[in-house]
């Protein structure tokens, strides 16, 4: 909770020295949607950052993302696919990969959400949401083995991942998306608690 004030609190103050910045409009976006599920608010500060600048990647990938969180497949797939295209050779692509793994889990595009996630894996093997989106798509799939391989890998990491963590602080929770989503965890092996 403190962490999520001070990020509200942050944003909020770069929006008050200059409530036209592209980035500020975008990390606040990212606040509203990620940490108080504000996704009106989100929404509007993407748009507005993306009416700045058009040419935004990073608005476009977060938008993106949480049209994933909703359940909007289609349009999660054309912000993401609009992100990558503006920054082919981002240096932090595995994120962008990641995200475009969640747009197309989203969008029930199992396998491309799998590939995106496996290249996310190769760059940065450290990254939750990566192993999360992983072991969803896997699961999806009927890959019940990998599935399981893969949420133990998941949970190996710090932080202690649990399906009850996971619907008490994940935006997708309070969607149907984010129901299926925890289902699948669930049934790769995920803990209950």
């Amino acid at each position: 909770r403190r962490d999520t004030a001070r990020a509200a609190d942050a944003s909020r103050a770069a929006l008050d020295l200059d409530p036209d910045c592209g980035f500020s409009l975008t990390v606040d976006g990212f606040v509203q949607n990620n940490l108080t599920r504000q996704f009106e608010v989100a929404a509007n500060r993407f748009n507005e950052a993306l009416d700045q600048d058009p040419n935004n990647p990073l608005a476009w990938l977060l938008k993106g993302n949480m049209n994933a969180f909703m359940g909007n497949g289609e349009d999660a797939v054309t912000c993401a696919a609009r992100a990558r295209a503006l920054s082919p050779l981002d240096p932090h692509q595995y994120f962008f990969d990641t995200l475009s793994a969640t747009a197309h889990l989203a969008n029930n595009e199992y396998e491309i959400a799998l590939a995106f996630a496996d290249r996310s894996m190769r760059a940065n093997n450290r990254h939750a949401s990566t192993h999360r989106v992983r072991t969803i798509a896997l699961q999806l799939l009927d890959r019940q083995k990998e599935a399981e391989k893969s949420a133990t890998a998941l949970m190996q990491l710090p932080g202690q991942f649990t399906v009850e963590g996971y619907l008490q602080n994940h935006s997708a929770a309070t969607f149907a998306v984010g129901q299926k989503w925890t289902s699948a965890l669930e049934a790769a092996g995920v803990p209950r608690r």
